[in-house]
Order: structure tokens, then sequence, then C-alpha cells
């Protein structure tokens, strides 16, 4: 998948790195072994972290201001476009924010 989509990933000494320029942490793993990074995760950090699953076995993890949906809303603001006019598409459970913010979901 890596080399059809491009998409490149680095494997890092997670307490040796500094948190510079990272926008997203990506779990992938057993979904109860997710579920449980999951809880541990809102003990820890509460309402700071975004977190959410793109398939049952990815979880991923983003600051608090980072979703798809919250993306959406900006750009609508931007454009001066209500939300009941704009269509959103998503196939994976990621994609629920964006797809609530929509005022047509696919």
């Amino acid at each position: 998948m890596h080399r059809d989509s491009g998409f490149t990933y680095e494997i890092t000494d997670l307490p040796a790195h500094d948190g510079v320029d990272i926008a997203k942490a990506l779990h992938i793993g057993n979904p109860a072994d997710l579920a449980e990074v999951s809880i541990n995760l809102e003990r820890e950090f509460g309402d700071q972290l975004y977190v959410t699953y793109s398939l049952p076995n990815c979880l991923e993890v983003m600051t608090a201001n980072v979703s798809k949906g919250r993306v959406l809303k900006i750009v609508l603001d931007q454009l001066g476009v209500d939300a009941s006019q704009c269509v959103a598409f998503g196939d994976n459970m990621n994609d629920i924010d964006l797809l609530e913010t929509a005022g047509y979901p696919s």
C-alpha cells in the first residue's frame, strides 16, 4: 500500500523525539489493545487530543483542534458557505465528524 499511495512512515524512538512537526500519531494493532491506549490517552490528556479510529485496528491521535470536520468548518467559513449546502463523502470511522458537519453526508 505504501508503494502505491506514496505515503511514507518512520519508526521513531518516541521518548527521544522532541514532538516538533508531528501532525498525527497512528497506532496500528489489536483492537482490544488500541481500546486500552485510547482509554489511557483520554485519562492522561482529556480534551487536549482528538482520538479516532480510521479502521478497527488503526487508532489516530491528533491535537484537539485537528479533524476533518473542524477543517471543513474552517473552509466553509472562509468561503462564506453554510454547512447545510455542503456535500461530504466518507468511508471510514475517522470521517464521522466530517459527515456530521456537512449538510449532505454520504
